[in-house]
């Protein structure tokens, strides 16, 4: 049995205990052809269906299946989209739909740093399906979210947003210079999203010095990119 499916059955069995849960399916490559579409970089798709006035607690939900390492939700038509990966690097996406109206705001609140794991994660996945075009746009959204980084920094250093001329913070940009000895390729791309984890890290911390690295799910993610 692959991960996908022992996944997908611990989480339907458990969805389908939940107060108020209609019902649950499992969608994505899984539903498909009895899962043959599955490969080893497949995630697990389900989708929750919740009566009117119900409640589906996915903050408390999500980490009965493992350490959520990067937990984002965001409303759609459908209902509110939870994209999971764990601290192994195993990723589940949930479609939650109440019946009724869906709630104004997810339950679960956006962070920078959930979005940049979900990127950094979703890169290595891209590339290592050879999906270069994707996931070579992902590994430079990292760096451009460096630079956003950088820019925050220096607003707060000179107590504004307002600068007629440059200079403070441009050594990040030469920092950044040093990850284009990277072919674009694959593997080259993979090392990208690494190293430009290690800018975030070294940025966040001058914005935080409370910032606690962390880059379990990716580095799973790159261990399995190497078998």
């Amino acid at each position: 049995m692959t991960w996908q499916r022992a996944l997908a059955d611990e989480a339907v069995r458990s969805a389908r205990d939940e107060p108020g849960v209609e019902a649950v399916e499992v969608t994505g490559s899984l539903a498909v052809a009895g899962g043959a579409q599955v490969d080893a970089w497949s995630d697990v798709d389900l989708r929750v269906v919740v009566a009117t006035g119900g409640a589906f607690g996915a903050a408390r939900w999500v980490p009965r299946f493992g350490v959520p390492w990067a937990h984002t939700a965001q409303v759609a038509p459908e209902g509110h989209v939870h994209r999971v990966v764990y601290a192994d690097g195993r990723r589940l996406d949930v479609v939650v739909h109440h019946r009724g109206a869906p709630p104004e705001s997810p339950p679960v609140p956006e962070t920078d740093l959930a979005e940049v794991r979900q990127a950094a994660a979703l890169a290595v996945v891209k590339l290592a399906r050879n999906d270069l075009l994707i996931g070579t746009h992902l590994a430079l959204e990292l760096v451009q979210r460096c630079l956003v980084q950088a820019m925050v920094l220096r607003d707060r250093q000179l107590g504004t947003t307002s600068h007629q001329v440059g200079g403070p913070l441009n050594e990040v940009v030469a920092r950044l210079d040093r990850l284009r000895r990277h072919p674009w390729s694959a593997e080259g791309g993979m090392a990208l999203v690494r190293e430009a984890a290690e800018v975030h890290d070294e940025l966040a911390v001058r914005l935080d010095p409370s910032y606690v690295a962390d880059w379990s799910g990716l580095d799973a993610l790159l261990r399995q990119a190497r078998r």
